[in-house]
């Protein structure tokens, strides 16, 4: 071996040194992070005492909605209080927000543009069933009544737990199902201008699962993946990728 394949050799060999101390000490950083995450969530909820619902009332949500499905009016807010377990004190509270035809028609506009994406030609699996969401059992909600097990609600999350601007302030849930469970459900999270920013939606057809998940691609909200089941015990099957 010549000295100037010696010299290569070698910077070869410290340069995977190095790159391999720097994974090892990432893997160390990430696992870290998820234990310090688990610990802080096993303390919190270690903390509750008992869930307490505050009466159904029609409340505005406090936060500007005017861009976002839901607009700047009363819902139907259904509230879980969190109590502190040793003194009684209020460390939290879950407000969602029943949508009334109008957010439902909001939504329904929104979810149907993410569900044109599922298709055999963007997936590239012939056999794909037409994987739409039936938001016609979708109640509206525009009084004090019981809360619809189908429907669309909404939670605010503004900011993050460090009280920084949060990247999805607003979370958009819907729910439909009929008979023998068949139906499909799931979660929309918006950016800060009201466009869409990621979701997911899972489907059920006799047994029969798919899911889909969308993020921004590129600029546009996008198809990232679709998983497959065949039965509710098997594990999922990766259709598609972006």
């Amino acid at each position: 071996m010549g000295l100037f394949d010696f010299l290569h050799a070698s910077k070869a060999a410290r340069d995977e040194k190095r790159a391999m101390r720097e994974f090892v000490e990432e893997k160390r950083k990430v696992e870290q992070k998820c234990r310090a995450e688990e610990e802080a969530q096993r303390a919190e909820e270690a903390r509750i005492l008992r869930e307490h619902e505050v009466p159904p009332a029609m409340v505005c949500p406090e936060y500007d909605l005017g861009p976002f499905p839901f607009g700047n009016k009363p819902y139907l807010c259904r509230t879980v209080v969190k109590y502190e377990r040793e003194t009684g004190q209020v460390f939290a509270d879950e407000r969602f927000y029943y949508g009334d035809a109008d957010a439902v028609a909001a939504v329904k506009a929104n979810v149907a543009k993410l569900e044109h994406m599922l298709t055999p030609a963007v997936t590239g699996v012939p056999s794909l069933p037409s994987l739409r969401t039936n938001f016609a059992r979708i109640e509206a909600v525009d009084s004090v009544v019981t809360f619809p097990e189908n429907r669309v609600t909404l939670s605010l999350h503004p900011l993050t737990k460090t009280g920084k601007n949060a990247k999805y302030p607003v979370e958009v849930f819907f729910n439909s199902y009929g008979k023998n469970d068949n139906g499909s459900h799931g979660t929309v999270s918006y950016l800060r201008d009201g466009s869409m920013g990621k979701a997911v939606i899972h489907y059920w057809r006799n047994h029969v699962y798919y899911g889909a998940y969308f993020k921004i691609i590129d600029g546009a909200i996008a198809l990232n993946v679709l998983n497959y089941r065949a039965t509710p015990n098997d594990d999922p099957v990766e259709l598609y990728r972006a």
